[in-house]
């Protein structure tokens, strides 16, 4: 079974078969290869490479794929997964980080948001002194931090991981990943590999060695297309049944919303996993892929996903909004991007006048 995160603080259990489970550890390995690559039939990628997951532990997909992973491909983990079983995600990125140190690293894999927090996590802690004594000291560190340590003072900056870690490939994944790109780049010193992914329908799809925009994976599940007039009546009418459109039906520069039918004895069927994608263009040129490019948008249902940890629905909010017994007249709210991260922005007609910073708080 794999857990995911539904509505507000509800989750939701999905049965994994087998088969399916394989399908998606060839997929990732496909990633893995592809990450490494700059130019068609060329991969950096090598038996042995290190392997660094920050992703979320099982049951969660991250952490069920970082076992199969471990246990199926001639790539080593920074890090065996039993080793983190029963701690809590902060507790494990730091243990990451530490064995990293150690060890070295070739690629990552993370959350685009975790990433980003990693990078400035490690920028602050550099600037405090004693804060990365801990680790400098122990064996297999001190030639690796003194390197960092040079050129950092060189570009006269704190150190960074990229400082550390002249890696391979960061792969990345998550609602935000076209917003952190660059922030992603500044602390690694790499563009994150993007990937779509989600429970229900597996690895969606992947970017090519050309790292633009991505293409649809054929093999998890069969796909459907609601196209974004459908989708909207079928918001305003909620008895109206949309039409779908096949992938060999969609237009360049339209947006639709994803309908999956699982394969491999999965249970979707017809199932509206509510990502709202756009497809860029029918071909893409330099890698020579004769498929429908797509970028994902956003969430094309009622909920806001908070860097894929959190999704909040209208009910959760209301709730929320109840209890603080304030006298909100009327509100919206919505994700927004302020300084180069999301933000959620609530807008509220007080009938009374209040302090913005204590009802934040309230809320």
């Amino acid at each position: 079974w794999a857990h995911t995160s539904g509505q507000g603080t509800s989750f939701m259990n999905i049965p994994y078969t087998l088969q399916f489970y394989n399908r998606l550890l060839d997929d990732l390995m496909a990633i893995f290869i592809l990450s490494c690559s700059s130019k068609r039939g060329e991969s950096s990628i090598q038996e042995g490479d290190s392997v660094l997951f920050n992703v979320a532990p099982s049951p969660y997909l991250g952490g069920l794929l970082a076992d199969g992973a471990s246990k199926r491909f001639n790539l080593k983990p920074v890090y065996s997964p039993d080793e983190h079983d029963g701690m809590d995600f902060k507790e494990k990125i730091a243990k990451g980080f530490e064995a990293s140190l150690k060890s070295g690293v070739d690629i990552t894999i993370a959350l685009t948001s975790v990433l980003v927090k990693m990078g400035k996590d490690f920028n602050n802690q550099s600037k405090k002194s004693g804060k990365l004594s801990k680790y400098i000291l122990q064996p297999g560190v001190l030639f690796r931090f003194a390197r960092a340590l040079i050129r950092s003072k060189i570009e006269r900056r704190g150190i960074l991981p990229k400082d550390l870690w002249p890696m391979k490939a960061l792969i990345g994944w998550g609602m935000d990943t076209s917003v952190y790109r660059e922030q992603v780049h500044e602390y690694w010193g790499k563009y994150p590999y993007e990937f779509h992914a989600c429970t229900e329908a597996g690895i969606v799809g992947a970017q090519s060695w050309a790292r633009k925009d991505m293409t649809f994976l054929p093999y998890t599940s069969f796909l459907e297309f609601i196209p974004e007039s459908e989708w909207q009546e079928s918001k305003n009418d909620s008895s109206y049944k949309p039409r779908t459109v096949l992938i060999s039906e969609v237009e360049a520069g339209k947006r639709y919303e994803l309908v999956i039918t699982n394969f491999h004895g999965m249970p979707f069927i017809r199932y509206r996993l509510g990502h709202m994608v756009k497809i860029t263009s029918l071909r893409d040129d330099e890698a020579k892929i004769l498929l429908p490019q797509m970028a994902f948008e956003g969430r094309a249902d009622d909920l806001i996903d908070i860097a894929s940890f959190t999704r909040l629905s209208e009910k959760t909010i209301t709730k929320a909004i109840a209890n603080t017994r304030l006298n909100i007249e009327g509100w919206l709210v919505r994700k927004e991007v302020k300084d180069g991260k999301p933000v959620l922005a609530l807008y509220a007609e007080l009938s009374s006048e209040a302090n913005p910073v204590e009802i934040a708080s309230i809320l």
